[in-house]
């Protein structure tokens, strides 16, 4: 009764705000006049806010001194997060809470170029999770799609295997088995088959979108014998185009069958890395297609990094320093960094050769054939499809600890809700949009998940 009691009293003070900002712009000029406008030279300040907690658009109701009557030139934040300002009314405004500000925000207020005041109050955000079905989910489906389809009408008789990338344009690209690859807009409920690969022992490997060129998608193939490096092109279509790789001093990284299983670009150098299954990584540069074997020290130009064995489907770059890189091999059951200035390489997270699943720091994590990882669209954490426990791991890169936000450990199943819940079947790919959203290649389970934590 008090929980209801407090929700319509907080309805009707919104409610009541509202109304008088309606009667204040349906007035004349001259009440509106009489509404007195920001002073530059006066601070801005912030008496209150309410509520205090609350979720993604929660309206939250600002009270202070000197905000002005023009919305245009307020400027609100939960930490560094803007929100939306729905209405200014000089010492009041009202404002809807941004998406993903933290768990706890400071709001701040900005009128014009100079003014700004921070409040000391903090607004607790509510986070909250949900997994659901974007397209697939039935292991009993026949054939594959072919053509253009809406996102019902589509299942999958194969696996995804690996990985998965979304373009600014909300073009999700993932490759499933050993040949077919498809771009999934769940916007305007589409998915289309782009490339059918018929080569010997080889399946597509670490699609990737260039950052000096949204429109181009770019992919290897895992068998090293096919030293092309390929790309659709937006513009045209998604038309294929490939050219081959030209390798310094002749020295091709890998000779395997299914050698190569990732392509990330970082953005210091807009090269493309990937590291081998033999334990070499190499970069190439997709402007001229040169290619180039890196050392593991500057002693060894040509030994192994993060052992002489071992897949690795994720490669991302660390979003506050591009010349580390971190990588995870799945076989080894954890997560390396890799120094590209001083050729140098330790264990970043999980216990070596040491399969289960723990939280905690980094050096007492334990991952299950950790795979595809990418960085979240705040530049804060790592995420990693943690196959072989089911789940959806975190790094977070500021306590560098390590956490569980989906899926249940070990329980392999096939389930969408709240994250506590949602269940998995041996994830491989994973990647994350501009706003946050994230996409999981649910293998077993011949589906596209999405994970949205807002």
């Amino acid at each position: 009764m008090k929980k209801r009691m407090k929700k319509n009293v907080k309805h009707w003070c919104l409610a009541c705000f509202v109304a008088c900002v309606c009667f204040s712009s349906c007035s004349d000029d001259d009440s509106k006049n009489s509404l007195p406008e920001h002073d530059p030279g006066k601070p801005v300040i912030i008496n209150s806010f309410y509520p205090t907690t609350g979720s993604i658009a929660e309206e939250v109701i600002i009270t202070g001194e000197n905000f002005g009557t023009h919305k245009d030139s307020v400027k609100v934040y939960f930490n560094e997060k803007e929100a939306s300002v729905v209405s200014v009314k000089s010492d009041k405004m009202l404002v809807l809470a941004p998406k993903l500000p933290g768990e706890q925000c400071k709001i701040s207020v900005q009128v014009g170029q100079k003014e700004a005041v921070s409040s000391d109050v903090i607004f607790n955000y509510i986070i909250t999770t949900n997994v659901s079905t974007i397209v697939g989910g039935s292991k009993d489906a026949k054939g594959m799609p072919d053509g253009t389809l809406a996102l019902s009408e589509a299942q999958f008789e194969t696996t995804p295997r690996g990985p998965i990338c979304v373009d600014a344009y909300g073009n999700i690209f993932v490759a499933f088995d050993h040949k077919y690859i498809y771009m999934i807009n769940e916007n305007d409920d589409k998915i289309k088959r782009i490339d059918e690969f018929t080569g010997f022992l080889a399946e597509a490997s670490g699609l990737s979108i260039s950052l000096n060129n949204p429109d181009r998608i770019y992919l290897r193939y895992t068998n090293a014998t096919y030293d092309e490096l390929y790309y659709f092109d937006g513009k045209a279509e998604y038309t294929k185009i490939s050219e081959k790789v030209k390798w310094k001093n002749d020295q091709r990284p890998g000779s395997g069958w299914f050698t190569i299983r990732t392509l990330t670009m970082n953005p210091d150098d807009g090269w493309f890395y990937f590291r081998t299954s033999e334990g070499y990584i190499a970069r190439i540069n997709p402007e001229t297609y040169q290619g180039e074997l890196l050392p593991a020290t500057a002693e060894q130009p040509q030994g192994t990094i993060g052992g002489n064995s071992g897949e690795t489907f994720g490669f991302v770059f660390d979003p506050a320093n591009p010349k580390i890189a971190y990588f995870s091999v799945a076989n080894r059951h954890c997560i390396y960094s890799y120094n590209l200035e001083t050729h140098t390489y330790t264990i970043f997270a999980g216990v070596e050769n040491n399969a289960g699943h723990f939280d905690g720091e980094l050096n007492v994590a334990q991952f299950n054939e950790p795979h595809q990882m990418c960085v979240d669209a705040e530049n804060n954490a790592i995420y990693i499809a943690d196959k072989s426990n089911s789940c959806i791991r975190k790094i977070a890169l500021d306590t560098k600890q390590v956490s569980t936000v989906a899926g249940l450990p070990g329980k392999a199943g096939y389930l969408n809700g709240s994250s506590d819940v949602a269940q998995f079947d041996h994830p491989v790919g994973i990647t994350i949009d501009s706003e946050g959203v994230m996409y999981i290649a649910d293998t077993e389970n011949h589906a596209i998940r999405r994970f949205a934590i807002e």
